[in-house]
């Protein structure tokens, strides 16, 4: 009994040294501070036995971020720190060249002085996704184009 205990440490302690060996490579490749920060965190925590709070006093985060970073490698193993998590058109409704597209077609009346048509725009937008969208998704549109220029000027106000 005593002997297959020693066996089952032993098994353990090469993963531990393997999992080690993983994460010092991703510490000597980290890119980022981001990145270091969060190879960092596994690191102290598999070669010092560090807690969450010591962690995180130390690399200068929160011990929750801490915890969080912990249980994604857990989970996921040295593939966690490949992903890249941050930035992007995360709610975009489609994709930019498919916006480009439907600009396309009125870039070229605006060109000629006519101006942009925000209304037809914003029809031919709502069809395409297939829902109502507000005149600041319209106008961002536009500005993320690069026509800004080509909308129509806004006229003063009349005084009565």
């Amino acid at each position: 009994m005593g002997k297959s205990l020693a066996i089952n440490c032993d098994k353990a302690n090469m993963n531990d040294l393997t999992e080690i060996a993983a994460v010092e490579t991703a510490l000597k490749k980290s890119g980022s501070k981001a990145q270091l920060q969060k190879v960092l965190c596994v690191w102290l925590k598999l070669l010092f036995s560090l807690n969450s709070e010591e962690i995180a006093r130390a690399i200068g985060w929160s011990s929750s971020t801490v915890r969080g970073v912990h249980a994604r490698f857990k989970k996921e193993g040295v593939q966690c720190f490949a992903k890249q998590c941050k930035g992007g058109r995360k709610r975009e409704n489609m994709s930019f060249e498919r916006e480009r597209k439907i600009l396309h077609k009125f870039v070229g009346h605006a060109k000629k002085g006519a101006g942009l048509d925000v209304w037809q725009i914003k029809q031919v937008y709502e069809l395409s996704i297939g829902k109502a969208v507000p005149w600041s998704t319209i106008y961002r549109l536009i500005a993320r184009h690069g026509l800004r220029n080509l909308l129509p000027k806004r006229r003063a106000a009349r005084s009565v």
